[in-house]
This record gives structure tokens, C-alpha cells and sequence, in this order.
């Protein structure tokens, strides 16, 4: 979702589409960037130490939301959105959203159930 377009529009979001443009967008961005780190500096750590200010910002914003998130089918539909991130992440073969996104998995309630 790209926000200038929906800000135009006035129209209002339910959170889990706002949730799965921001792990896209997330998921995108960091396979580039580790796929150029390692390329560019031969280390995959630097890309670690990159994205640690993003990560922290979005486990932020996840923690204050997720409280008093009770939409039952919106969790779930998050709970799909981040297996099928997982599954895209292991086809490209890129392990840099492994542990962040099994931490988010496991932070959803009713984890494990797809």
C-alpha cells in the first residue's frame, strides 16, 4: 500500500492490511539489502547491524498494537500473512527474516493454528 495513495483516498484500513503492506514492503527491502551486503561487503552481519534500528521500531509499533488488537479474524489472517512470508523468505532462500518473523509468529495469539 503505498500511504499518499490511501491518505488521498480518506478511506480507513482494517490493521492486518496495514500489517501485510508493512512486512512486504519489510521483506522486500531486506532481501535486496541482504543480498547486496553479502555481494558488496562479503558479510551478512553488517546487514544485521543495519536493520537492527528497523526492527526495533517495528517490534515497537507491533507491541503497542497487538494488546488491544481482539479481532479474532484479523489475527488469524496475520497469523497467514507471516507463514506465507516465511514460505516466500525459504523459496528466495534468504535466511535474514528468519528469527524476526518466527518471533512475530509466536507473538500472535493462537500461534500454530493455520
Amino acid at each position: 500500500m503505498i500511504p499518499h495513495i490511501a491518505e488521498a483516498s480518506s478511506r480507513k484500513y482494517p490493521y492486518e492490511v496495514l500489517f501485510r503492506s508493512l512486512h512486504k514492503l519489510l521483506m522486500d527491502t531486506a532481501s535486496s539489502e541482504y543480498l547486496f551486503c553479502d555481494d558488496f561487503f562479503g558479510k551478512e552481519s553488517i546487514f544485521y547491524e543495519i536493520f537492527a534500528g528497523p526492527f526495533v521500531v517495528i517490534d515497537e509499533h507491533f507491541n503497542s498494537i497487538l494488546p488491544n488488537c481482539f479481532d479474532a479474524i484479523g489475527l488469524m489472517l496475520m497469523i497467514r500473512i507471516i507463514h506465507q512470508h516465511q514460505i516466500i523468505m525459504s523459496r528466495r532462500r534468504i535466511p535474514c527474516l528468519d528469527s524476526y518473523l518466527d518471533k512475530v509468529h509466536l507473538c500472535l495469539p493462537g500461534f500454530g493454528v493455520i
